[in-house]
């Protein structure tokens, strides 16, 4: 076995090489058990909130809103960039509330006022180089996490709006 140009390469064919249970094995089988576990338990609360509607399902998107967001401005302080994290986190779930309300005119308008603010809590800001970034990181939370997780509520409350959002859930989970 493992015989090229008369140097040896492996001692022993590799299926009978049995690695420690401490490695990275162990923590990959780790990984799987708590992921496993944590989806038994999670899929059937958000399927029920999903299904269920109303003040529930409204309460999950306000949090995933806001972990979302949480999330993504805490990442340029690694930078020492400083993101208006309170402005941005509170825009986001105002847009959540509006979308819930079921117009969507008042929430584009709201995006747009939720922009100028960022724009002009920006403008009047003490760090002017680091404005774009600033800007970049905050619009772009606002935009991909805020404005589009609020369109679920609005998803919601059309015809099957809450088998598109179960399939939606379905689709993640299983590629995951």
């Amino acid at each position: 076995y493992g015989q090229i140009s008369k140097k040896r390469i492996f001692s022993r064919p590799f299926w009978t090489i049995r690695r420690e249970r401490g490695g990275s094995e162990g923590l990959k089988n780790d990984m799987l058990r708590t992921r496993i576990i944590s989806s038994l338990v999670a899929i059937p609360i958000l399927a029920w909130l999903i299904w269920y509607g109303s003040w529930p399902f409204l309460i999950l998107i306000i949090a995933g809103i806001l972990l979302g967001l949480f999330e993504l401005y805490n990442m340029p302080k690694v930078k020492g960039l400083r993101i208006l994290r309170i402005t941005g986190m509170v825009c986001g779930v105002v847009l959540a509330l509006c979308a819930w309300r079921g117009n969507i005119y008042y929430l584009n308008a709201l995006l747009t006022a939720s922009l100028l603010l960022l724009l002009a809590m920006q403008l009047f800001g003490k760090r002017p180089l680091e404005t774009i970034t600033n800007l970049s990181y905050a619009i772009l939370g606002l935009i991909y996490i805020g404005w589009l997780l609020s369109h679920q509520l609005l998803l919601r409350k059309v015809v099957f709006g809450r088998e598109y959002i179960l399939l939606l859930f379905w689709i993640t989970w299983f590629s995951d």
